[in-house]
């Protein structure tokens, strides 16, 4: 999302929350393999879905810099970078120069280090991705 920002309708804090109760079976619109067996279960009478949650607070998750756009979107592969505020969520920046934190700290910069890499085969990916599209 930091490419594009205005062409999505939702924001930041939609993803999270997704990516939150898809492990935290709050709701259950996760829970099970498929949704054959949510529907086997009956979960829909026995769990809250998040996607009631989300439509119920809507202005919670909406992007108030939305623009419609009706092209295909651009990425700029060689600028894509790691979901800093997802993956590094837990470091409390108060603690950034405290000694006990340092090995965390470290882990940090190291995968920092490696967006490079990480950039480069992820857009190695894209573009056979996008060879085997333009065969079919």
């Amino acid at each position: 999302m930091s490419q594009n920002k205005v062409f999505f309708e939702f924001n930041e804090k939609l993803l999270h929350d997704i990516l939150q109760s898809l492990y935290s079976n709050q709701y259950g619109t996760f829970l099970l393999d498929s949704e054959c067996e949510r529907e086997k279960n009956e979960l829909k009478t026995k769990t809250v879905s998040l996607w009631s949650y989300v439509n119920s607070n809507k202005e919670k998750y909406t992007n108030e810099n939305y623009m419609v756009y009706d092209e295909d979107l651009k990425i700029e592969t060689d600028k894509l970078k790691l979901w800093e505020s997802y993956y590094f969520k837990e470091i409390d920046p108060k603690l950034l120069g405290d000694e006990t934190n340092r090995q965390e700290l470290d882990g940090v910069n190291i995968l920092k280090s490696n967006q490079s890499s990480f950039n480069n085969l992820f857009a190695s990916g894209l573009q056979l991705l996008n060879k085997m599209l333009d065969k079919s």
